[in-house]
């Protein structure tokens, strides 16, 4: 380190006592080297740092690359709600509609299901879940859809389910 009037230590920059007091130590300064730090605040802060970062950036990914798929405008992401809600009314609502008194247990209403923390099952609310319970149904309770439905068919419907709020009536009236 450089030595300023009276050797004393000359300091590089502003605060840079208080740091060389939390434990960043600058390596070589005079002959250009990067100053590192060791301090676990400034550890902690950058985990802290690339913890946000990380998940804004898997947030943005999600809009875009989950399972129901990225739609490149909004005319094909209204055809695609379309065809999920003719495929929950053909394939879902037959249970789904609250007036099946010949099960046991009443399936749940899904309208708004991906505006709650978690699925009627505790699962949580997710594409992946949602996509899973369709493909292997629930034990005893609903039969599996795989085979019945392509991928692109469960995107359909999973993309209806996100476009709809609590307030909706999912299946039509006879």
């Amino acid at each position: 380190m450089p030595f300023g009037k009276g050797g004393a230590p000359k300091r590089e920059f502003p605060g840079q006592v208080a740091h060389e007091a939390q434990g960043i130590i600058p390596f070589g300064s005079a002959d250009g080297d990067r100053r590192r730090s060791t301090s676990k605040g400034a550890q902690g802060r950058r985990a802290v740092f690339l913890t946000r970062l990380t998940a804004a950036v898997i947030l943005f990914l999600s809009m875009c690359m989950g399972p129901a798929g990225c739609y490149e405008t909004r005319g094909e992401r209204e055809r695609a709600v379309a065809r999920g809600k003719t495929l929950f009314e053909l394939h879902c609502c037959g249970c789904h509609n609250g007036r099946r008194l010949d099960l046991a247990k009443n399936p749940p209403n899904l309208a708004g299901i991906f505006r709650r923390p978690s699925l009627p099952s505790g699962a949580p609310a997710t594409d992946a879940m949602v996509r899973s319970t369709i493909l292997t149904g629930r034990s005893g309770i609903m039969p599996s859809f795989e085979g019945s439905l392509s991928d692109e068919q469960i995107n359909d419907i999973i993309r209806y389910l996100h476009s709809v709020g609590p307030e909706t009536y999912l299946c039509p009236t006879n």
